[in-house]
């Protein structure tokens, strides 16, 4: 029966026909727009509202395929008229958003900011941002949220989709019309498997990683004409509203998520429910869902420039997010996506002709970003104090080591360094320690030492079974090659952002506060006595980092903004507030060889009394809210080799 199925459909090619308007898919473009926008509001009840832009890609190969084939099938199909009709869908209301976004940008972005938002406008005009923002590494730039034209990433794949399938759906029409059905498939498993062959963040970004939800959403189309599902549809509404409220970011990058979403999907797609039967029972309801599924595209291009650049104003003004704000955002961005799908998208998709009046959008959009490229992103407003921070934006003093240097390296965790037959130097921790690995590589004796490092961006390391498993980034395999390293000559050292992680609270000075979501961990300070245990018993000499005390705001921006010239600080009551309960339990560690570095003195007392200092006689100690700079952790790292000297 299946083998008859099977055949059934690859000979469906030929019965596909235009699918007339479906309130039911503009009510599913409505849900996933609404979770994308609710997740990126910071709304905590819906972690895995990022899969909304999953169902929109299985929408769009519904959509786009049954366009492609149904004209195909009436002999009608002119590549002319695919690509006129998708540009007057898509980059007016595309170029509409860029232009808004250049005077926030140039009022509000400091100029790292600025530099990396024009290069996003410009990969954003020509559909490769998915693959610039891939090259992006977010733990040495602004975060995620700050950035205006991030979500363009998924355009950029849809766009991408775009060039690809008519020429690929011709060809099978013309010479393999039979095959169709297979060959999709086979391409959509082979996505699949190339997810399962690779753990890091490309496949978030990269065409090839997400080619099987576009692809799942061809297939759909061509069993939508021989196969119907009763109550498809609640199942598949079920199915989604369960995965976005379930799911979070922990598994943002995994496959298992978007299968069950793409499923809910699927199923309302094949659903054989009577749309009048919805529209009886939810009509006055579904006014709102479907007006939002209406303006759904506006609405996806808005929201992320309206959320990141709200947030530079607040983090500049130090204003505090509230609930109350984001409802107000919310109600800001419902209406601009309308008045945009009004005077914009219908606007030009009532015209059957393309105008000059897309070149002329393009030239400011063009001027700007090249203006931004040229100038390094500094603006005249910044120009005078970025010549006292300039040095402060580069990756020599802010990134850690340049992994090439490896002998051998897992790109996630582990690289070593140097003679494997020497005593090792093993530094084991979170970002935290990113910059002081930079400085023990330049600085430590390569003739006596071998370098060992074990880091991991966002989580501590652990080297025993873990009770805090949520907010680590260990695992039993990690965790015993790294107890491999670790022998009765080896110099182990052993630190991370432990008081954020115990705590699961921003850290506040009198200069405000920075939000940071980072899981919450009780049993992490019984982790971390069991591994710093394990160290003491197992090595010769164990060195444990007290937390670096954070600041609560942007050290560099601040200095931009004010054109400090030297000197900045805070009462270090704050930080001794925040991190006693952490200190006090590293206090009470006795164990055999093990020695204790206070960041807190090193940064709270000994530059300048009782003042935890960031900038000082020209020199700046973080790059920003809680991250040295080079010349911060030198300060840290000397007071580890006067330790590892004195032995």
């Amino acid at each position: 029966m299946l083998v008859k199925f099977y055949k059934l459909l690859s000979k469906n090619i030929s019965i596909v026909k235009r699918v007339e308007y479906r309130e039911d898919i503009n009510i599913l473009r409505a849900l996933a727009v609404i979770s994308v926008v609710l997740y990126h509001a910071g709304f905590k009840f819906i972690p895995g509202g990022w899969l909304g832009v999953d169902i929109f890609f299985v929408i769009s190969g519904f959509l786009i395929s049954n366009i492609i084939i149904s004209e195909l099938n009436e002999k009608k199909f002119s590549f002319k008229n695919f690509y006129r009709k998708r540009v007057r869908r898509i980059i007016p209301a595309l170029f509409s958003t860029l232009l808004i976004t250049i005077p926030l940008a140039w009022n509000y972005l400091y100029p790292t900011a600025l530099l990396n938002y024009g290069k996003s406008l410009l990969s954003s005009v020509f559909f490769y941002s998915n693959y610039y923002f891939n090259t992006i590494d977010f733990y040495n730039s602004e975060p995620s949220k700050f950035f205006p034209l991030l979500h363009t990433w998924s355009l950029a794949i849809e766009e991408q989709f775009y060039l690809i399938l008519p020429g690929m759906l011709f060809v099978l029409w013309k010479y393999l019309r039979n095959l169709t059905f297979p060959i999709v498939t086979f391409l959509l498993f082979v996505s699949i498997y190339l997810n399962t062959t690779t753990g890091t963040g490309e496949k978030f970004y990269l065409f090839e990683y997400r080619a099987w939800e576009l692809l799942l959403g061809v297939i759909t189309m061509i069993i939508s004409f021989s196969f119907k599902i009763k109550y498809g549809r609640i199942t598949g509404f079920i199915l989604i509203i369960f995965s976005v409220c379930y799911f979070d970011d922990l598994l943002i990058i995994q496959t298992e998520p978007k299968l069950l979403a793409n499923l809910g999907a699927v199923l309302i797609l094949l659903s054989s429910d009577n749309n009048s039967v919805i529209k009886s029972k939810m009509k006055q309801p579904l006014l709102l869902i479907n007006r939002i599924g209406l303006i759904s595209y506006s609405m996806y291009l808005l929201h992320q420039p309206l959320f990141a650049f709200s947030r530079i104003y607040f983090r500049k003004n130090m204003v505090q997010e509230s609930l109350v704000i984001t409802f107000l955002l919310l109600l800001a961005l419902f209406i601009v996506s309308n008045l945009q799908y009004e005077l914009i998208e219908k606007v030009f998709l009532q015209k059957n002709k393309l105008t000059i009046n897309y070149i002329y959008a393009l030239f400011p959009i063009l001027f700007f970003s090249l203006y931004a490229l040229n100038n390094d992103g500094v603006t005249p407003k910044y120009k005078a104090a970025y010549e006292n921070v300039e040095v402060y934006f580069n990756q020599d003093q802010r990134g850690g080591i340049d992994l090439e240097e490896c002998k051998s390296v897992d790109s996630l965790t582990y690289c070593t360094i140097g003679n494997k037959n020497l005593p090792s130097i093993v530094l084991i921790g979170d970002s935290h320690i990113t910059t002081l690995s930079n400085y023990l590589y330049k600085n430590i004796d390569f003739k006596k030492y071998n370098l060992i490092l074990f880091q991991h961006q966002g989580c501590p390391f652990f080297l025993n079974d873990l009770k805090s498993s949520r907010a680590s980034c260990g695992n039993k395999s990690s965790a015993k090659i790294l107890r491999d390293q670790i022998t009765k000559d080896s110099i182990v050292i052993y630190g991370g952002r432990f008081t954020r992680y115990f705590t699961n609270e921003d850290f506040n000075s009198n200069f405000g506060i920075v939000e940071d979501n980072i899981a919450k961990s009780t049993e992490l300070l019984n982790d971390v006595g069991v591994t710093l245990k394990y160290i003491s018993e197992n090595s010769s000499l164990g060195i444990l980092i007290y937390p670096i005390p954070e600041l609560g705001f942007q050290p560099l921006e601040y200095i931009l903004e004010n054109n400090i010239k030297e000197n900045l600080y805070y009462d270090r009551a704050y930080w001794d507030a925040y991190s006693k309960e952490v200190n006090e339990f590293f206090d009470e560690f006795n164990f055999k060889n093990l020695k204790k570095v206070r960041s807190d003195e090193i940064f709270c007392n000994n530059i300048i009394v009782n003042k935890c200092t960031i900038y000082y006689q020209k020199s700046i100690y973080y790059w920003d809210n809680n991250h040295l700079t080079f010349d911060g952790a030198k300060l840290l790292g000397d007071e580890i080799f006067n330790i590892i000297n004195s032995l």
